[in-house]
């Protein structure tokens, strides 16, 4: 019987070699040929200041909404193996749940 680490391990793989197929060799291949394209000098200084963006209202809000579905993915991942193993899956089946939803 497998442990779930092998199972952990054969998901990472898999999600390894999807990911490098599908997406970064494709994107490399577009986008890093490119020529880059020519930077504009300044021609004036932004009067904003950090100091003055991190009081705004949409500030807050933007790093509100990304604290919360951080804290929500988190808490997915922490939770997912022990709920579905308390309702009776095995931990492979809840392992490989996992990693599907990571897919």
């Amino acid at each position: 019987m497998r442990s779930w680490r092998a199972t952990y391990t054969v998901l990472l793989a898999a999600l390894t070699v999807t990911v490098t197929v599908t997406v970064t060799v494709p994107a490399h291949a577009l986008a890093l040929n490119a020529p880059w394209p020519r930077a504009h000098p300044a021609t004036r200084k932004s009067s904003k200041t950090s100091a003055h963006v991190e009081r705004t209202r949409t500030f807050w809000i933007l790093s509100s909404a990304l604290t919360l579905s951080a804290l929500g993915a988190y808490a997915v991942v922490i939770a997912l193996v022990p709920l579905l193993v308390e309702r009776g899956y095995t931990t492979t089946q809840s392992a490989w749940a996992l990693g599907l939803g990571g897919a």
